[in-house]
């Protein structure tokens, strides 16, 4: 599993103008079942994904097809981990 942090590197007016593709591409990752759950950071700096636990080589793909990754608007840190704890009620697919 992974949490991915976007920073952004330019304005929040360039920003503004790529968003509506940039949900259509996060709509992509949801419906390939990579995206769990996105959104915001605070302050608006940049956003969060939380992604399921699919190979590196798949999630590192999708985040260069991103609308602000290939115009140079954001940069991405991948964080990889194991859930040792999950919420009741909570179920991940493992699918590696």
């Amino acid at each position: 599993m992974y949490i991915v942090t976007l920073t952004y590197t330019v304005g929040l007016d360039r920003i503004d103008q790529t968003l509506p593709d940039h949900m259509v591409w996060l709509e992509k990752g949801y419906a390939s079942r990579v995206f769990i759950a996105s959104g915001r950071r605070s302050p608006r700096v940049g956003g969060v994904i939380l992604a399921a636990p699919v190979e590196r080589s798949v999630l590192e793909d999708l985040l260069q097809q991103d609308p602000l990754a290939v115009r140079g608007y954001a940069e991405y840190d991948v964080v990889e981990f194991d859930p040792t704890t999950i919420a009741s009620g909570i179920v991940l697919e493992h699918r590696r």
